[in-house]
């Protein structure tokens, strides 16, 4: 049943109405130069690489349309005034049957070549998506509208048609139409003004757009980003529309929520405007878009200062160029050591200049906490001991019985400025490891079988002059020692998850036939689990600390 508020929501996000406007602005030219949040593409994908991406999903239809089942099934055994749904679900259902993803595409007159935007007009979010052929478009709602047994309700400002839908109770209610060749979907009060909706809707032009002001097509260029998809947080402006005096627009929306804001107080309004100047934004975009390849990087941007100081923790993680061939990774790199001397030089800083804001004073506690916290033997006995942890998954197979257990192959990395003394501390907590010595760099050996483990596993370790490597199975045995490089050139991510398309899917079926057990009506997702593997050949994401900032970067190959 989590499907149904989303296929709800999205088939009336793609409500409009049949009003025409021909304006010759892209979605993006409808943006106000200073919008607080927008993400949207200045360029549509070219045609061959839309039509190969949307034949990667061909048989989804199908699959939601199986999956309608049981929902529909579950429905049509209640009272109607319990079932309001039931009649949309029929309709969207009809949609999917007998058809691919590239046939509801044509269908509709939808067009993943198009340019799109979501764009604030103050804190009020816009939608704008190019559409190939608006009359196909408007056809299928009609369709799906009569078939669900009615119509969203319309109306008009200036020439422009509208209709709207608001949920039972729900303060706001979302206004959508065609203007031309585009699909606009906005919020607003459920008694707008028309000056508002004109705003909204597009219809009153901001006095500089974003397109022209050519702030995205900047941060493309400095950040590396594809003209296909990119945007910005802008916390300067976020902060002074929730911190100023309300404009009309927020206004009407306040009062539809029925929020009464408070005022800051100077010492907030000031530290505010320091924060956010320091802390200027959170970029987003594609670094590469196409059939084969889809590649993000999101920047949180920080003060050098800061960052200097969070560098500091890097930690170089054994196995980075291992990860690609595994079929699944996991890895987290710091220097525990560093912590301590980063707190106490934060905390004394904070005691220094101490926040005065209410909303902010927490804060003051709260690094004096965590420096006291970090003034722990156990962290200063850590620091020297491991500095990396990188699990590197060769073979997961699990068992269709819950009590059943896994075949497991893999190795274990640990990163360490002391991997003898490592084994050492080893020895004191397992009497088992008492003999053991790892020479450096020498063929892995043998260890011992550890007690009341859950799985009999056969282990070897090996060490080097910085990692200390543990190898489950012999086929791992046979590449652990080319595994535990470590390149200290390269970058080094705090935070690295990795994993195959194949290997997740089959994860999943293992936990769908465990779900089927307990619940036979569970819908089938073999035709969604197939696709994982026809859409990701390998899916990795990191979290790195750079001189701009905090970066998060997430990339998946197809096959």
């Amino acid at each position: 049943m989590r499907l149904r508020p989303v296929l709800v929501s999205a088939i009336f996000l793609s409500l409009a109405a049949c009003g025409r406007d021909d304006g010759p602005l892209p979605p993006l030219g409808y943006a106000p130069a200073d919008t607080p949040y927008v993400m949207g593409s200045i360029e549509g994908l070219p045609e061959n690489e839309a039509r190969a991406w949307v034949a990667l999903f061909d048989d989804v239809p199908g699959a939601y349309s199986a999956m309608l089942a049981p929902m529909i099934a579950e429905l049509e055994a209640k009272p109607a005034d319990q079932a309001k749904a039931l009649p949309l679900l029929r309709a969207i259902r009809t949609e999917f049957e007998g058809k691919t993803a590239s046939q509801i595409v044509d269908a509709w007159g939808l067009s993943l070549s198009a340019r799109s935007a979501v764009f604030g007009i103050d804190l009020v979010p816009v939608m704008r998506v190019e559409l190939a052929d608006a009359v196909k478009f408007q056809a299928g709602i009609e369709r799906v509208a009569a078939a669900a047994g009615g119509a969203l309700p319309t109306a008009r400002v200036d020439e422009l048609d509208y209709w709207y839908f608001q949920p039972e109770d729900a303060p706001l209610r979302l206004v959508m139409a065609l203007q031309g060749d585009q699909l606009v979907a906005t919020l607003a009060p459920p008694v707008a003004d028309e000056g508002l909706l004109r705003r909204l809707l597009g219809l009153e032009l901001p006095a500089k757009n974003l397109l022209d002001a050519g702030a995205l097509q900047a941060l493309n260029s400095r950040l590396g980003f594809v003209p296909q998809g990119s945007g910005y947080l802008d916390h300067a402006r976020l902060f002074e529309l929730f911190a100023q005096p309300m404009s009309t627009n927020q206004s009407a929306f306040l009062k539809a929520l029925k929020i009464t804001p408070e005022p800051l107080s100077e010492a907030c309004l000031a530290e505010g405007r320091a924060l956010t100047k320091q802390w200027p934004q959170i970029a987003l975009g594609y670094t590469r878009l196409d059939s084969k390849v889809q590649a993000m990087r999101l920047l949180l941007e920080a003060p050098k200062p800061v960052m200097n100081d969070l560098r500091t923790l890097l930690a170089p993680t054994p196995g980075l160029d291992a990860a690609r061939s595994a079929e699944a990774s996991f890895s987290f790199a710091f220097k525990v050591d560093a912590l301590p001397p980063l707190a106490t030089k934060w905390a004394s800083a904070v005691e220094a200049q101490p926040w005065a804001c209410e909303a902010l004073q927490p804060l003051n506690e709260g690094f004096a906490q965590m420096r006291d916290g970090l003034a722990n033997p156990a962290v200063y006995a850590i620091g020297p001991a491991a500095n990396s942890v990188h699990l590197l998954l060769s073979k997961l197979v699990l068992s269709e019985d819950d009590d059943g257990m896994p075949e497991f192959g893999g190795k274990l990395l640990i990163g360490s400025p002391n991997p003898q003394g490592l084994i050492a501390l080893a020895r004191n907590f397992l009497p088992q490891l008492a003999e053991l010595k790892l020479e450096m760099d020498a063929e892995p050996v043998p260890l011992p079988t550890l007690p009341e483990t859950p799985i009999e596993l056969e282990l070897f370790g090996a060490a080097s002059a910085n990692v200390l490597g543990i190898a489950v199975g012999a086929d791992d045995r046979e590449d652990l020692r080319a595994a535990m490089q470590v390149n200290s050139q390269g970058v080094q991510p705090l935070l690295q998850v990795s994993y195959q398309g194949k290997f997740y899917a089959e994860m999943m079926r293992v936990a769908m036939q465990r779900a089927e057990q307990d619940d036979p009506s569970a819908p089938d997702m073999e035709a969604i689990l197939d696709l994982y593997e026809r859409f990701i050949a390998r899916a990795e994401s990191q979290v790195l600390l750079t001189e701009a900032g905090i970066e998060v970067t997430s990339s998946n190959e197809v096959p």
